[in-house]
């Protein structure tokens, strides 16, 4: 394993200050994961398992990009319903608009599995919200 996957795993395990800091203190990047493709960074895996809220500030002390990935930090932190570590993120700086945009999406209305889609009854759909009977 090398040092930036051991950054992302020590973010996230029960080790996490110490492991984290340890690492970052000989060396680890922390910004090396920051490829939109792969989604992974230490910050991103810390929002999500961060309950006590000190490795996600410990990251942000020491460079990690808080908007990686069009904030995915806090869209995991939102998602697992971390409220400590998004309260971090969006006083540190993270994007409010990426939680109104999930909670939008969330609040979308779903079409049936079970009924048949065609076109008419699609754009009703998609203008009202109701599936016609």
């Amino acid at each position: 394993m090398d040092g930036d996957a051991a950054l992302r795993a020590a973010a996230s395990s029960m080790f996490g200050l110490e492991a984290a800091q340890l690492l970052l203190d000989r060396g680890a990047n922390i910004r090396a994961y920051h490829d939109a493709a792969l989604r992974d960074s230490a910050l991103r895996d810390a929002a999500l398992s961060d309950q006590r809220g000190d490795v996600v500030p410990c990251l942000l002390d020491r460079g990690a990009d808080i908007h990686a990935c069009k904030d995915q930090a806090l869209v995991n932190a939102r998602a697992r319903r971390n409220d400590i570590a998004v309260q971090i993120l969006l006083e540190s700086g993270g994007d409010r608009s990426v939680l109104d945009y999930m909670e939008r999406i969330m609040q979308v209305p779903r079409w049936p599995e079970d009924e048949d889609l065609d076109d008419e009854s699609f754009l009703v759909w998609l203008a009202t919200g109701e599936y016609p009977c």
